[in-house]
């Protein structure tokens, strides 16, 4: 009796041991992609325009793994941009999200990625300083669009909502809310 018991717990401990092997071997710890893999969820089906991330094309999947190479796409629809139809990805890479624009093809129209304030090019980081001094970020996004790079900041000061965008060299090209800096004044000739 002792013998089968034994035989018993051993056999469901190899079990185990080789389940956890292959849950690791095959990418699968923790929801942790390894470096080189993206990991495609499967995600539920909605309206017409939706499509499910294990059925996108294989140019669209290695244009998403080129861009965002520890990216965890979750859902995807084909929409029309420019009169071209596009799949509109979305997904994560760790906690934060991002967001593609891919033809078909594989080509990419935009990338939108949720950044750190530490990931901020220095440049950008002291023009926000600059910019909203007393600013409490809610978000950063860095927004590709045809090789041209903008950071979107997302803030609250004392007057309320505000959003900035920067160019990737500190240049401030957009300012909507908020409190608004004021712009030194230019003594006229005389």
């Amino acid at each position: 009796m002792n013998k089968a018991r034994t035989a018993i717990i051993l056999v469901i401990l190899l079990i185990l041991v080789a389940g956890g092997v292959a849950w690791y071997v095959f990418g699968l710890d923790g929801g942790k992609p390894a470096s080189d893999t993206m990991v495609v969820n499967q995600p539920s089906r909605g309206g017409d325009d939706r499509v499910a991330v294990a059925d996108l094309p294989k140019p669209v999947i290695d244009a998403v793994k080129l861009a965002v190479p520890e990216g965890v796409l979750s859902k995807a629809q084909k929409e029309m941009e420019d009169e071209q139809e596009v799949f509109d990805v979305e997904g994560k890479i760790g906690k934060l999200d991002f967001d593609m624009k891919v033809t078909p093809a594989g080509q990419v129209f935009e990338v939108n990625q949720e950044i750190a304030l530490e990931s901020l090019p220095v440049a950008v980081a002291e023009a926000l300083k600059k910019a909203a001094p007393d600013a409490n970020i809610r978000a950063i996004e860095k927004q590709t669009t045809k090789g041209r790079i903008i950071y979107e900041i997302k803030a609250n000061d004392a007057q309320g909502k505000l959003t900035l965008e920067f160019a990737e060299d500190g240049r401030l090209v957009k300012r909507k809310g908020g409190k608004a800096q004021q712009a030194p004044q230019i003594a006229a000739p005389a």
